[in-house]
């Protein structure tokens, strides 16, 4: 345990060093304040409803309005996001070049280990870096509101969101092992994300379902009509919409961890 913490630490202190850490925090809490602000439709609506006598049905529907503009609304931000986990992936090219990653092997950490750490790592910052602004601008300004929201909606957001920060995470790990150069990695993963993104944009694509952030757009309105509005069934919904970045996402880490400990020669 007490290696694995070293590890840890290690690691952290390489990869969020400043300005990295600084570089994803500001820009995440600046949106969430952005977005924050939509929630005022939301809080004007629910006063007027409850003047009015509002339903059930209304408070469902502002409730989830909040959530989905809080969380879900981190989507909107794809370009970013890119970006971010483009450059921190880059930063594990740059340490297999240079002759870190050697070693860091060299030391008494198993190749597992090594990946596992710098795999989370790599994710998780800007995933808690946008999410926990986020998270606390719903609490502040949503209040007792959110409570209201069904809560499979709720869930079907936050997972949605969860997939979205999964998918980019692992297309620009992946290009981090097949290119091992640290512009080289940066550029083709933000070519290949913002090129997905614009060719699914067109209508009609065959694209449109499988790769985000368009998938995911698509499947939150169909969530969206079947809990506000009754129509259609969860048989109906565009589960390929979901199922195909999450299913795109865990392959290419399986293949990043396979090539890691048994093929990457160092």
């Amino acid at each position: 345990m007490g290696r694995l913490k070293s590890l840890i630490g290690m690691e952290a202190r390489r990869l969020l060093k400043f300005p990295v850490l600084e570089l994803m925090v500001i820009p995440a809490v600046y949106r969430a304040f952005i977005r924050a602000q939509d929630f005022r439709y939301s809080s004007l609506k629910i006063a007027y409803l409850e003047a009015a006598g509002s339903s059930p049905l209304s408070q469902v529907f502002i409730g989830s309005n909040i959530i989905e503009t809080c969380i879900f609304g981190i989507i909107y931000d794809y370009e970013f996001l890119a970006f971010i986990y483009s450059a921190l992936a880059a930063l594990t090219a740059r340490d297999i070049s240079n002759g870190y990653m050697s070693f860091l092997l060299s030391q008494p950490f198993r190749r597992s280990e090594v990946f596992a750490v710098r795999a989370a790592l790599t994710f998780l910052a800007p995933s808690v870096a946008f999410l926990a602004p986020a998270v606390t601008s719903l609490i502040i300004v949503g209040g007792p509101i959110i409570m209201t929201a069904n809560p499979l909606h709720a869930a079907l957001l936050i997972i949605e969101t969860i997939v979205l920060l999964l998918y980019i995470f692992s297309v620009s790990f992946s290009l981090a092992f097949a290119t091992r150069g640290t512009f080289a990695s940066m550029i083709s993963s933000i070519l290949l994300l913002y090129g997905l993104k614009y060719a699914s944009a067109f209508k009609g694509s065959s694209l449109e379902a499988l790769f985000p952030p368009m998938s995911l757009v698509r499947f939150k309105f169909s969530i969206y009509s079947m809990f506000m509005y009754g129509s259609g069934s969860w048989i109906d919904l565009p589960w390929e919409s979901l199922l195909s970045p999450l299913a795109i996402s865990i392959i290419l880490i399986i293949v990043c961890y396979i090539y890691f400990t048994r093929r990457l020669e160092i």
